[in-house]
């Protein structure tokens, strides 16, 4: 999955939801998506291996399989990948939820708590498991004329099994976190649009027009990491991708995306990927610079 902000979410073929089957990385190459959010409600199945950590909130979870993740609407979350495996991920848009389920707007999904479950909800959980796995083995297998057809079905009894069992009161007004995750995409939108030049808490904050001691509080405290590690982790990310790609010496890439020199781009690449930057550029096939 690429970086992600505010997540944009669109539905996959004829799907009345966005859905992805996929392998997680193994322990050499660990994935890491940085903390994002969307409206839609997302759901994670591990099929196998394990997720380390899923944060959602600042509430950190580690999957096995069978493990399902329920992401509600406007809730920060982020991922690091573990065990080489593979898993599963939808997501209902929001309003198509609530086109069919009014009161939606009221409630938000319990599920990533399996300990504090009900009888019923034990019996739901394992119905839930056996319906993701399903949807996982059609949309992962090979494809078929019935193939949308039954998705769909499956994943709208899901959506069903969700609703009827999962539901509790909202703990957070939906506009209360509407404005949280507005002004981060403003702060997001400045990082992403300037994590290339030498900025820094400073400047982010005169962006927005707060002070430094407040954004600082504020990102981490909804973001559930610091500013300085998020332009690291996006920085890296970056220069990771100009290194399989582009030519160019060490030094130009560092520059590029952001780096005080070279030696602060090894530090952010070797935390993110456990590769310096001449390491990653040893595995591209058309390699100009020996540095």
């Amino acid at each position: 999955m690429a970086e992600l902000k505010h997540e944009l979410v669109k539905p996959t073929g004829n799907l009345p939801i966005w859905l992805m089957t996929f392998p997680l990385p193994d322990a050499e190459t660990p994935s890491e998506i940085l903390p994002h959010w969307h409206q839609g409600i997302e759901i994670s199945y591990t099929v196998a291996g394990s997720i380390d950590q899923f944060q959602i909130d600042n509430q950190v979870y580690q999957t096995a399989p069978g493990r399902i993740i329920v992401v509600n609407s406007q809730s920060v979350h982020s991922i690091e990948a573990g065990q080489e495996g593979q898993a599963l991920s939808m997501i209902y848009p929001y309003n198509f939820v609530s086109s069919l389920f009014p009161k939606i707007n009221e409630l938000e999904f319990a599920v990533n708590d399996p300990g504090t479950f009900s009888k019923k909800q034990q019996v739901a959980y394992q119905l839930l498991q056996k319906k993701l796995q399903a949807i996982y083995d059609r949309w992962a297998g090979s494809s078929d004329d019935l193939r949308e057809v039954k998705v769909c079905t499956l994943s709208m009894e899901v959506l069903e099994i969700l609703l009827e069992y999962f539901t509790v009161p909202r703990q957070q007004e939906l506009g209360q976190k509407l404005f949280i995750t507005q002004r981060m995409q403003e702060i997001l939108d400045y990082i992403y649009d300037h994590y290339h030049e030498p900025v820094g808490l400073t400047e982010i904050a005169a962006h927005a027009h707060i002070s430094k001691e407040y954004l600082a509080r504020f990102f981490k405290k909804n973001m559930g990491i610091t500013v300085a590690a998020y332009l690291r982790n996006l920085r890296a990310r970056a220069a990771r991708k100009l290194l399989l790609a582009d030519p160019g010496t060490l030094d130009s890439i560092a520059e590029q995306c952001g780096f005080s020199g070279l030696r602060s781009m090894n530090r952010a690449l070797e935390e993110c990927y456990q590769e310096s930057a001449s390491e990653i550029r040893q595995i591209t096939p058309k390699r100009t610079d020996n540095k």
